[in-house]
C-alpha cells in the first residue's frame, strides 16, 4: 500500500475543517461547504468561491500556529497598505512583526503597550493584539496569572486581515482576500508570506 503524499502545506496538517467550523461558529451556507475528508486549503477554497471570504480568513487564522497566523495579519497589513512613517499604527505592526522573529516575554508585552494609542479598527492594532495573545498571560507583570483563551490569538489575527481587506476602498476586498489567502498558503507551505506579496 503506498503512503499518502505528504501536504504541500505543513503548517495545516492535522487540522480538520470541521472542527474548525464547528469551533468558529461559521455560518450554515459555510458549513454547507464542508466534504468529508477536506484538507484546510480545499476548504478555503471553496468558502472564498463563494464569496465566503471572512469565514475563509477566520478558519485560516485558526488553523495556522499562533507564530505564524500572527506574522500572516502582519504581512496582510503590509500588502493592503503599511501604515504611514512615525505613526501608532506602525509602531503597532512593527511591534508585533518583532514578536514574531523572537518571541520573548519582553516582544509580547511591548506589542500589548504599542496598541494604546490606536482605535480598534485599526488593523495593525489587532495584528499586535495578536501577538500578546499568544502568550500564557494577560495580567499586568506582577499579579495573578490571566491565561487568555486559546482562541484569542486566532480571533485577533482575523480581525487585522478583515479590516485590512475594507480599509480603505472596500469594493477591493475581494481582491485583497485573495492576496492574503496566498500570503496565508506561503507561510503555511513553510515560506515567510513574500513570495506572494508581489
Amino acid at each position: 500500500m503506498t503512503a499518502p503524499a505528504p501536504s504541500p502545506y505543513p503548517k495545516l496538517a492535522g487540522k480538520a475543517p470541521d472542527q474548525l467550523a464547528e469551533k468558529l461558529r461559521l455560518s450554515l451556507n459555510a458549513k454547507a461547504l464542508l466534504e468529508p475528508g477536506q484538507s484546510v486549503e480545499a476548504y478555503v477554497d471553496s468558502l472564498n468561491a463563494a464569496g465566503l471570504y471572512p469565514a475563509a480568513m477566520a478558519v485560516l487564522a485558526h488553523a495556522l500556529p499562533k507564530r505564524e497566523s500572527v506574522w500572516w495579519a502582519c504581512m496582510s497589513v503590509r500588502k493592503a497598505g503599511a501604515p504611514h512613517e512615525g505613526t501608532p499604527s506602525l509602531e503597532a505592526l512593527v511591534a508585533a512583526e518583532n514578536w514574531v522573529r523572537r518571541p520573548t516575554e519582553e516582544n509580547r508585552r511591548a506589542a500589548m503597550a504599542s496598541t494604546e494609542m490606536l482605535s480598534p479598527d485599526a488593523p495593525s492594532s489587532w495584528a499586535a493584539m495578536a501577538a500578546f495573545w499568544s502568550g500564557d498571560n494577560m495580567a499586568p507583570v506582577g499579579a495573578p496569572t490571566v491565561m487568555p483563551g486559546d482562541e484569542l490569538t486566532g480571533k485577533a489575527v482575523a480581525g487585522a486581515v478583515f479590516l485590512a481587506a475594507v480599509q480603505p476602498e472596500p469594493q477591493y476586498a475581494p481582491e485583497r482576500y485573495r492576496s492574503f489567502t496566498a500570503i496565508a498558503l506561503d507561510i503555511a507551505r513553510g515560506g515567510d508570506g513574500r513570495a506572494a506579496m508581489a
